[in-house]
């Protein structure tokens, strides 16, 4: 009888003990006959019965069934209805505010730190920090570029004369002093004139009047006084000038 199964050994041995050299026994029928279902509560088919033991080929028929046998509902299987409207609790998102930009909240510790600040800013001055004027970025602009904050010596005002001055790298006159004779005779200019001699004025060549030439440029001054009219003009006459040479 062991024989007719694949595997000899098991058979042969506890709890079977069906073996073809030996005589079937009572006990060992009965073993072997324990590990089988009960003929009487075998089944094709799924039931609702404790008592019965379903066939390979009923669980096969079973398990194959996609028609929701058991008649399990979406909300025991955890699933929502077709009809169903997830709140932002539902997905995890509870806190979360489906709002305008303009219309966001701002957290308390942002506000709180928007508080804090300064609400407008005045314009900077040269005290403070601050914005920019109109009237700077005007001035600003009109500096050249690598422009520096020069210096100008302080002015000093002086009479008119003749000055020795002192001038920077940049032309501007730093110091003034009035020029005295040795500085003029330090030039090559003589101190004093140094032509005592000069000759007399000629009809060919510059030079002193003599007194006979002033006599006579007198006299000619008289001669015509008598002879202007109202304007200055000299009115026509006759008479001669006579000549003392």
């Amino acid at each position: 009888m062991a024989n007719d199964y694949g595997d000899q050994a098991k058979y042969k041995s506890e709890p079977y003990y069906i073996d073809s050299e030996k005589k079937i026994t009572a006990l060992g029928m009965r073993k072997a006959l324990g590990t089988k279902e009960d003929v009487a509560n075998k089944q094709d088919t799924i039931t609702d019965n404790s008592t019965y033991y379903p066939s390979a080929k009923a669980v096969y028929a079973h398990t194959s069934n996609k028609n929701n046998p058991h008649g399990v509902t979406a909300a025991q299987a955890g699933a929502r209805p077709s009809t169903w409207t997830p709140t932002k609790a539902d997905v995890g998102l509870g806190n979360v505010n489906n709002t305008s930009d303009a219309d966001k909240p701002v957290s308390t510790l942002t506000q709180a730190a928007l508080n804090a600040k300064q609400n407008t800013l005045a314009a900077a001055s040269d005290k403070a920090a601050g914005l920019m004027s109109k009237d700077d970025k005007i001035k600003l602009d009109s500096i050249a570029t690598s422009a520096n904050n020069y210096a100008h010596p302080t002015a000093t005002a002086y009479t008119s004369g003749l000055y020795k001055v002192t001038v920077n790298g940049l032309g501007h006159v730093t110091a003034a002093t009035a020029a005295t004779k040795a500085d003029i005779t330090a030039l090559g200019i003589p101190g004093s004139d140094t032509n005592t001699t000069y000759s007399a004025a000629t009809s060919d060549a510059a030079g002193l009047m003599s007194k006979d030439d002033k006599i006579k440029l007198d006299g000619i001054n008289t001669a015509l006084a008598d002879k202007q009219d109202a304007s200055g003009r000299v009115s026509t006459f006759t008479d001669n000038v006579s000549d003392d040479t």
